[in-house]
């Protein structure tokens, strides 16, 4: 689709665009000539355009490419990079790759030292690149950095980071280890045992850090870039590994194509690694595009094309008297980039208000046509309509871009390029050449072509002729030509410089993990406290002669740690016997004593804590101990208590006398949470705490040696 540019304040894009002289096509230049004598006779044409050519290439990297090929590890991979925009001396870049489930997106931005467009002669390239890559795992890391590169060497260093979290891969097992320490808490002595289960799992993760040195060289004769890589990655549990790579890639000359080969091998070392080293490779197929032409899209520039030596065709015109002829022009040769700026007066190729060629048009656009097609092009023809200041500047817009459009219809219909080979612009009178006066207005309506060429080295150039001064004469016609032609030097940079802006330096795209394990860790106490021995007081009891006693020797012991007692042994009496029953002793004495006898005994906790105590026992012979007397009965009593302040316990209400003796509580025991006091004939309970079930026991006597003991259940609701 043809493209065009109209210039008016009130027009959209109203300013012209930055870019157009990078779409003027590669064409033979013309110089200028002008050794036609000044005759009153019909004008006549001086020469055809002279062609010389000489072409050779010189690859500068294409603006897109795409590449398909194989990775041993992932089978199939894509890859594709792109210029996203690019100056003189600079070049923004995204690439990006997919294999598999990795892949990865990177930015690069090159540039060279210069001013005014032009690069510094000594300097390098530099460059500058960020990148993110993933792992068919899922594991990421981000890599930067800065290489720098010359017309055959370069290099660069990189810094990796790794980004993602432990993945974990298989449990190594559990193991449960038991150990104790002893200490003391409040003043009482423990033992605790600490059990702790160890579970063991192993992970994968990226390398935390990587350092990369990379060096290379383009040979240009067999269109071959080398490099050598060396890759440093570590992380934790003494992980690290090496890897070394070397990089191929083969060019062919004017064509997009080209294949490269990667070879990776890799050592690793860590506390948990398992396979050491390895071996990577991968073969790519890759194809340029984007360019103007299909050598700028292969990514190839030509560095000497054709040369063409412009001609003028005159028309008839008043004119002074003639001058001398300059002297013969003189050859020279040099190499260089030139813009041709053909103008095309609008009276000579128009007629007045109308946007239709002239026969004399037509002949002017054939030899250019001839031209273009015989020299080819790269990129795009400029064809620009201007008209003078008279009528409305809208209308003169119209005009311009109606006349622009005509000269390009004609060279496409002469096969001169396509369509889209060619910008056209109006510019109205927006842009006048010269001043719009009566005489000098018909020079401002024109038609302006330009483009460039590269010429080719050798190549002779028209040297411009000096001025000669000649005689007067008389006024005669002179011929002045349809096609202005101009000619201006351009400055082109070297290929190796676009080259290198086109190029990105490698980075390790492979993400690399190492290997390490967690161990999950829980323990659990038990605290067992040292067992303090019980308390065992001495009794006394008074018995009547013969008469067997059943004395309740626990009533006034006691136990610190509130371990449940028990008579564990009795000693032998002098005048009796003495045996165990239950929590009590039954002591017999002899027949017919009478007086004082003792024994002892051993109460037990339960948990290895003894304590010993002795009963005194009086034997009366009057009868007035236990021999005629019979025991009392204590019954088992259950209270609800509140587990603050003072509750009575009346625990003789339902205790009795077979003999219809008084009794009295002789002894009780405390509970383990609160205290049990005496008031008369009656216990009391004042509570220190909240608990749920405590017991305690009491013991009565009837005052004549009888004596019962009963237990007490304290329930707090």
């Amino acid at each position: 689709m043809t493209r065009h540019l109209a210039r008016h304040p009130r027009a959209a894009g109203g300013t012209r665009p930055a870019h157009s002289a990078l779409l003027l096509a590669i064409l033979s230049a013309f110089a200028h000539q002008a050794n036609a004598q000044t005759t009153p006779a019909a004008p006549a044409p001086v020469g055809n355009p002279t062609i010389e050519s000489g072409a050779s290439l010189s690859y500068v990297g294409s603006r897109s490419r795409v590449g398909i090929g194989y990775d041993r590890d992932t089978k199939a991979r894509g890859e594709f990079s792109h210029v996203l925009s690019e100056d003189a001396l600079s070049a923004f870049i995204a690439q990006g790759w997919l294999s598999k489930r990795s892949g990865g997106v990177r930015v690069d931005y090159n540039w060279i030292g210069g001013s005014d467009g032009k690069p510094s002669p000594d300097a390098l390239v530099r460059k500058l690149f960020g990148a993110f890559d993933r792992n068919q795992d899922g594991d990421r890391k981000l890599t930067i950095g800065f290489g720098l590169e010359s017309e055959r060497w370069f290099g660069n260093l990189t810094y990796s980071h790794g980004l993602s979290d432990k993945r974990y891969i298989e449990s190594l097992g559990t193991t449960t280890e038991t150990t104790q320490q002893s200490g003391v808490d409040a003043g009482r002595a423990f033992i605790d045992t600490i059990t702790t289960t160890s579970s063991t799992r192993l992970f994968e993760r990226a390398y935390e850090h990587g350092i990369g040195v990379r060096a290379g060289h383009f040979y240009v004769p067999a269109l071959l870039r080398l490099s050598l890589g060396l890759d440093r990655e570590w992380g934790d549990f003494s992980s690290h590994q090496n890897t070394v790579s070397v990089d191929l890639e083969k060019y062919f000359s004017g064509s997009p194509h080209s294949v490269a080969l990667h070879l990776e091998r890799y050592n690793k070392s860590g506390e948990y690694e398992t396979r050491s080293n390895d071996t990577r490779v991968q073969v790519m197929y890759r194809y340029s595009f984007g360019g103007s032409n299909s050598a700028d899209s292969a990514g190839w520039r030509q560095t000497r094309t054709t040369r063409q030596m412009p001609v003028e065709t005159p028309v008839a015109q008043a004119a002074p008297a003639p001058v001398a002829p300059p002297p013969a022009m003189q050859a020279k040769s040099e190499s260089r980039i030139v813009k041709t700026t053909a103008t095309m007066t609008s009276d000579a190729f128009f007629e007045l208000d109308r946007a239709t060629l002239t026969p004399t048009a037509r002949r002017e656009l054939d030899r250019i046509a001839e031209t273009l097609k015989s020299n080819g092009h790269s990129g795009n023809v400029r064809i620009v309509g201007h008209t003078c200041d008279l009528g409305s500047d809208a209308y003169n817009m119209r005009l311009s871009l109606r006349r622009a459009d005509a000269v390009r219809d004609y060279l496409v219909s002469r096969g001169a390029g396509s369509a889209d080979s060619f910008i056209t612009e109006g510019m109205g009178e927006r842009d006048p050449k010269y001043p719009n006066t009566r005489d000098m207005r018909p020079k401002n309506r024109r038609v302006d072509l330009e483009f460039i060429q590269h010429q080719d080295a050798g190549a002779p150039v028209a040297a411009p002729p000096a001025a000669v001064k000649s005689e007067p004469a008389p006024p005669s016609v002179r011929e002045v030509p349809v096609v202005e032609w101009k000619t201006e030097v351009i400055e082109s940079e070297p290929a190796w410089v676009r080259r290198a802006l086109h190029n990105t330096v490698r980075h390790k795209q492979t993400v690399d993990t190492y290997r390490g394990a967690d161990v999950d860790r829980t323990s659990s106490t038990t605290r067992a406290f040292g067992n303090r021995p019980p308390v065992a007081q001495d009794d006394a009891v008074t018995i009547a002669m013969d008469a067997a006693a059943t004395i309740s020797v626990l009533a006034n012991d006691s136990d610190p740690d509130g371990n449940a007692l028990s008579v564990a042994s009795v000693g032998t009496p002098a005048h009796g016997t003495a045996v165990v029953s239950g929590n009590a002793v039954v002591y017999t004495p002899s027949a017919g004593y009478s007086g004082s006898d003792s024994f002892s005994y051993t109460v037990d906790d339960g948990f290895g804590g003894t304590a010993s105590a002795r009963v005194a026992v009086t034997i009366t012979g009057t009868g007035t101990g236990t021999g005629g007397n019979r025991p009392p009965v204590a019954v088992n009593d259950r209270y609800l208590v509140r587990y603050e302040g003072d509750n009575p316990l009346p625990v003789l209400t339902n205790d009795t006398d077979p003999d219809g003796d008084a009794l009295s509580i002789v002894s009780f025991t405390q509970p383990g949470l609160g205290t049990i006091t005496q008031s008369g004939n009656q216990l009391v309970y004042t509570g220190a705490g909240k608990f749920t079930l405590q017991t305690i026991t009491y013991t009565i006597s009837d005052g004549r040696g009888g004596s019962a003991t009963a237990t007490v259940e304290l329930v707090d609701p």
